[in-house]
């Protein structure tokens, strides 16, 4: 996969080396890095996660004949990150609190993610289906 679709500057200064290197973790990593809110810096970082998190999915889980694999794969991950948008949004408070009232942009990612998981699933579902292409 071509990485460097999520280097948002372009320019032989930056050394996105780390960044390249982590993005192309796969599997068991995947989770790791979510939870660690490495894909909510942007939103292509989120939709890299998405699709991560969809490969290592397809992966760890019994198919199931009755629904596609990236709708249960959706709403697994709907239903496994209340605790996570919690301690997010804990985060986002006392970042807001200690840099006086500056915004966490992880969490306004993450917010984005949420309309995504739970108003436009279908727009989430239709990408997976054709990253998989």
């Amino acid at each position: 996969m071509d990485l460097s679709v999520l280097h948002l500057v372009n320019s032989p200064e930056k050394n996105y080396k780390w960044k390249d290197k982590l993005n192309s973790l796969t599997g068991t990593a995947c989770h790791f890095l979510e939870w660690s809110g490495w894909y909510n810096q942007d939103i292509y970082q989120r939709l890299l996660g998405h699709y991560r998190l969809y490969e290592a999915f397809k992966v760890d889980k019994i198919s199931n004949a009755d629904l596609p694999s990236s709708l249960r794969c959706i709403l697994e991950y709907r239903a496994s990150r209340n605790i996570k948008y919690f301690l997010s949004g804990l985060t986002a408070s006392l970042y807001y609190i200690f840099s006086f009232g500056e915004k966490y942009v992880p969490f306004q990612i993450e917010n984005i993610n949420r309309i995504l998981l739970n108003d436009k699933a279908i727009i989430l579902q239709e990408f997976l289906n054709n990253a998989e292409k």
